[in-house]
């Protein structure tokens, strides 16, 4: 019976060293993807400001401004470009929240379940303590006995 607790508590810490590492590699992947939506948001805020502040460009007014035909084609693909690189970085904002708020619940769930484990181990190693008082008390009774019992042999023989 000592032996299984031993073998429940030692397998308990395991558990627990291990969730540890996974919460240490968690709260290293929130850390990232706390700095990188930050700087996808403060991006895409100062492109949203950009091109709020600059209106938007009109086609009449993107021909008027061309030097020839090349310089329009160019300029259109290139506000073009910059439209496509601004959905994606939305898109990637969202991504990296949803990421963090994966990675977040991941986190608390692991923390609760180390949580539960300790308390776990409290229990095994106070049973470990209860079941090793016990052995010594038979121990202690048993040895008690056979003196007693050898005590008698001693008599009836002498």
């Amino acid at each position: 019976q000592i032996k299984l607790t031993e073998y429940r508590i030692d397998d308990t810490k395991e558990q627990i060293t291990e969730l540890t590492h996974d919460i240490e590699s968690a709260t290293e992947r929130i850390s990232h993807l706390e700095g990188s939506l930050t700087n996808i948001t403060k991006t895409l805020l100062n492109r949203i400001s950009a091109t709020y502040q600059l209106g938007s460009v009109q086609p009449l007014q993107l021909l008027l401004s061309s030097q020839n035909f090349t310089d329009f084609i160019a300029k259109t693909n290139y506000i073009r470009i910059v439209q496509a690189h601004d959905k994606e970085m939305m898109y990637n904002t969202v991504q990296a929240k949803n990421d963090y708020a994966n990675q977040k619940n991941i986190f608390e769930d692991k923390k609760k379940k180390v949580l539960s484990l300790q308390t776990q181990l409290e229990s095994y190693t106070e049973e470990l303590d209860s079941e090793k008082v016990e052995k010594q008390r038979l121990l202690s009774e048993t040895e008690g006995s056979e003196a007693n019992y050898q005590r008698s042999e001693e008599r009836r023989v002498g």
